[in-house]
Order: structure tokens, then sequence, then C-alpha cells
């Protein structure tokens, strides 16, 4: 969904740089911006809360740029540069990505640790979060 709200973007702001303020307006990207996005935030909660946030999260931070790249193409016909470094730069960064979100759906939910067991006390609660790095040998299945 935010693919598309950044196709309409780039459009809308082509309408901008042509015809000003003004023309912005005159021209339908500026609406569709507009509903895009109220739509993607509507739409996205319900993707995000469709299954477990290891696996929902991943797939839209995966996916968004690669439709973006793909809608760039198709739409405004924009190319990558064809030099060594410019796509060694991109591959990288897209591998950093990549391993982000294998770190990121492979980390644990937090861990609720009790500070008080005493009676009458308020119980303070302590989140930890533990890394794939720092593995314990009990089995995480969330």
């Amino acid at each position: 969904m935010w693919s598309l709200e950044a196709t309409f973007i780039k459009s809308a702001t082509d309408d901008a740089a042509q015809g000003g303020l003004a023309g912005l307006f005159t021209h339908w990207s500026a609406y569709a911006v507009a509903v895009g996005g109220a739509a993607g935030v509507v739409l996205e909660r319900p993707a995000l809360q469709g299954g477990p946030p290891r696996v929902s999260r991943p797939l839209i931070v995966i996916t968004d740029p690669v439709v973006s790249i793909a809608l760039s193409v198709w739409l405004f016909e924009e190319y990558f540069e064809m030099n060594a470094a410019a796509l060694a730069a991109a591959a990288t960064g897209f591998c950093v990505m990549w391993a982000g979100v294998v770190v990121m759906s492979l980390t644990r939910r937090p861990r609720s640790k009790r500070t008080s067991n005493r009676p009458g006390h308020r119980e303070s609660v302590r989140h930890e979060y533990s890394s794939p790095l720092s593995r314990t040998d009990e089995p995480s299945f969330f």
C-alpha cells in the first residue's frame, strides 16, 4: 500500500514542479495522495494484526521497497544506473535490510520479570528482549 502511496507522491511532486501549487490541485495526484494515505492507515492496521508481528511486519518491510522499485520502473520508466559502485551499494543495502528483517523476526517477545512478590506491594514489571544472538536452551515459538 505504501508503495502505491510513494508513486502518488512522486506524481504529485512532478505536478507541483511543473504547475506550481495551483497546478498541483488541478491534477488527480494530490487527491490520490490524500486518499491513499488514509487508505494506507486504515488497511495497515488489520494487516499487522492478521498474523503474528514476527511474520507480518518483516513481510511489509521487505515487499514495500521491492514493489516501489517495480512501480517506478513500470510507471515512470526509471532505471538503475548500471555502474558497479551504484549496484554494489544497492545490493549491500538490500542485504543489510534482509539481515535486519531476519534478526527482527527471530527476536523473541519481551518477557516479564516481577521485581516484587510481597503481598500488599504493587508489582513492577520489567521487560527484557532477547536476541537470537543470546539464546538460551529453551525453545522459542513466538
